[in-house]
Parts: C-alpha cells; structure tokens; sequence
C-alpha cells in the first residue's frame, strides 16, 4: 500500500477542469473523507486521474441521514 499523499489546497475562480499539478484536462474524480471517525461530516476532494494528486476546495458536506 503506498503512502496518502499530500492534501493541496486550492483556490477555484470560474472553473476546474486542468490538474494544477500535471496538467491533465479531462477533469477529476471526486474523493469523500469523513472529518472524523464519527461525525457525519465529511470533505469532498478532487483526485486527479492521471497524477493521483489531491486537491482541497474547502468543500464540506453532511451525509443525509444513515451516512
């Protein structure tokens, strides 16, 4: 199992579609962390496909009832 990489924060201002990182421009996949064990808060991430860089928009969101 590899290392987690490191979380980047980022600011968005029209649009994301192009990794910061490597350039890749066909958009990201969307990664849900919890803020922790037990809340039902969680962090949306973007992942990018290509580097498998993360990235932090300062998303939160809470699970409906059952998350």
């Amino acid at each position: 199992m590899s290392p987690p990489r490191r979380v980047r924060k980022i600011a968005v201002e029209r649009s994301l579609k192009k990794c910061p990182s490597c350039g890749y421009s066909d958009g990201f996949h969307v990664m849900l962390t919890r803020t922790n064990p037990t809340a039902k808060k969680y962090t949306l991430l973007l992942l990018c496909p290509m580097c498998s860089d993360v990235f932090d928009m300062g998303l939160r969101l809470d699970a409906p009832d059952g998350g």
